[in-house]
């Protein structure tokens, strides 16, 4: 059984400025394409009981290929705070004003983020007597492509922030933060340990790996192009900001409220399944519809208002059930893309093909998470959609098979994520395995319609 992990006594949205060896000014950790509302930095300050060992990390999740599909990996920066004292390298911390802030992209990076609270924010000076790591859940093969060239930046621009020793760190302002803050400068009084990834529990008991930049190469190169690009060096300071950011909660200040990415965009290519006529997830009224594929006749205006009206049906039918787990699903912070953009937008456009994928990718994320509490998320990042990536592929199968029976009944599919829920507190996954083969015996023996 994998290692309990602690409460942190810190965990905060940062954005980090620090200069590369250059001498040029950088920054990480601003809102990005694939996470809406928070930014894609946080730093993470756990203790062990006897608070002798210290694990620190500055965190961030980015897409990745392998296997033939899109996954979500973490990579970490490891801050070797253990290395610092009372008397040398250490940490400090103060208030600022947002207008002291000299650098006008760093700023902009900050308020894009929503850190500030009237316009003030606590920035962490970080002097460190050696140089950090970034480590990820281990990998035979040390080589990572990344699904976009936003992901190759983030990642370069963590490697460019572990190669520093000084840095600085803005978070919001709040009493949380402070006593967070306070408890790690206190503790540096005396002598601290450095708490091993593996031990923390933080990657499940997993073996973890360093990653340096030649490990990581962008995935959107042509196939025929030899593989010996590396990635360049750090990040400037023209982070990638938001638009326009939604409205900031004060609220909800040290437990980010939207941490998966888009999650959507991974799922790029429509899948050939429908759901079943019969089953829950669908409108027993609806006509499957298998896209407009070149060479077919465009639907005419009257067929396209009927797979409309279908497609509508089937969302208020998901949602009916959906309310069944949790009374303010359109609430639910991983679904937000499913129900501002995904929706309503193959409604519009009749695409039955990624309709059918996202109610199958928010029928697993709600049977994971039925509360959008995220706790998981937090806990187990790469884990949390790894399973969710599971369960949504199990449905397009299964449904890809057989169109026309019950195949995956709704409470089946809520077993299935407590299940699944039950696998990534304890590790036991004898119980999501079971209801896992139950679904799929029952598709086999059903056998595919043809």
């Amino acid at each position: 059984m994998p290692p309990q992990t602690p409460t942190p006594i810190l965990k905060e949205v940062v954005v980090a400025a620090w200069r590369n060896n250059a001498d040029d000014l950088c920054g990480l950790g601003c809102a990005t394409p694939f996470n809406e509302q928070d930014p894609n930095l946080m730093f993470t300050v756990l203790l062990d009981e006897r608070k002798e060992c210290i694990f620190a990390r500055l965190g961030l999740s980015v897409m990745v290929k392998g296997g033939g599909s899109r996954k979500q990996r973490c990579f970490d920066f490891v801050v070797p705070l253990h290395a610092c004292s009372a008397d040398g390298p250490s940490i400090n911390y103060n208030t600022v004003n947002v207008s002291e802030i000299e650098d006008e992209s760093i700023k902009a990076a900050i308020s894009a983020a929503r850190l500030p609270k009237s316009g003030q924010l606590i920035r962490v000076n970080f002097i460190l007597s050696q140089h950090g790591e970034v480590v990820t859940p281990w990998k035979e093969e040390a080589r990572f492509s990344t699904c976009s060239d936003t992901s190759l930046d983030l990642l370069c621009g963590l490697f460019s922030l572990s190669d520093s020793r000084e840095f600085d760190l803005y978070m919001c302002p709040s009493g949380y933060a402070r006593a967070g803050l306070t408890t790690i400068k206190n503790l540096l009084q005396g002598e601290l340990q450095e708490w091993s990834p593996k031990a923390t529990g933080v990657y499940g008991g997993r073996n973890v790996m360093t990653v340096d930049r030649e490990h990581v190469e962008s995935g959107r190169k042509p196939r025929n192009r030899q593989k010996t690009r590396t990635t360049t060096s750090a990040v400037e300071h023209n982070s990638v900001l938001m638009e326009e950011p939604p409205p900031y909660d004060p609220a909800k200040t040290h437990v980010p409220r939207s941490p998966p990415p888009d999650i959507f965009q991974r799922l790029a290519s429509p899948t050939n399944s429908f759901l079943a006529e019969d089953s829950a997830l669908s409108d027993p009224g609806s006509i499957p519809e298998k896209g407009n594929r070149k060479g077919k006749r465009k639907r005419s205006d009257e067929e396209r208002e009927a797979v409309r009206q279908a497609l509508t049906c089937r969302l208020e039918k998901w949602l009916c059930l959906a309310f069944r787990e949790n009374d303010r699903v359109y609430e639910h912070v991983i679904l937000k893309p499913f129900f501002d953009e995904t929706a309503p937008t193959c409604v519009d456009e009749c695409d039955t093909d990624k309709f059918n994928v996202g109610i199958a990718f928010a029928t697993a994320v709600l049977a994971c998470d039925p509360h959008g509490n995220c706790d998981l998320y937090w806990d187990h990042k790469e884990r949390f959609f790894e399973i969710v990536d599971d369960m949504r592929a199990l449905i397009l199968w299964s449904l890809q098979r057989n169109e026309s029976s019950e195949i995956l009944p709704w409470r089946k599919l809520m077993d299935m994520g407590e299940a699944a829920r039950t696998l990534l507190r304890t590790g036991e996954r004898d119980g999501y395995d079971t209801i896992k083969a139950q679904i799929t015996a029952r598709c086999v023996l059903e056998g595919p319609v043809r």
